[in-house]
């Protein structure tokens, strides 16, 4: 008779990572909420505005509430006060960064 060692930890280990893998992958599925500071944080807000805060942005353009930036006179601000051509466009660019 021979005997064989197979080292199964190795196997298990690895079960574990799959596991893991599936959890985070179900917490990702579905829609998610993101504030308003993480989708235009000052940063990208320097970067692509002639603005140095996301606060000095939104007040600049006069918008009042979350329907207000469907508006033509926001995408016309978005155009004249940024590198994107309107509001679409940066908001794309932002949730990509």
């Amino acid at each position: 008779m021979i005997n064989v060692g197979i080292d199964l930890s190795a196997l298990d280990q690895l079960e574990e990572n799959l596991d893991q893998i599936e959890e985070n992958l179900e917490k990702l599925d579905g829609t998610h909420e993101v504030t308003g500071e993480e989708l235009l944080p000052d940063d990208f807000i320097r970067e692509n505005t002639n603005f140095q805060t996301r606060s000095a942005f939104l007040e600049a353009s006069g918008i009042k509430s979350q329907e207000d930036m469907s508006t033509d006179a926001f995408d016309n601000f978005v155009a004249a006060n940024t590198r994107f051509a309107n509001w679409q466009e940066m908001f794309k660019a932002a949730g990509t960064e």
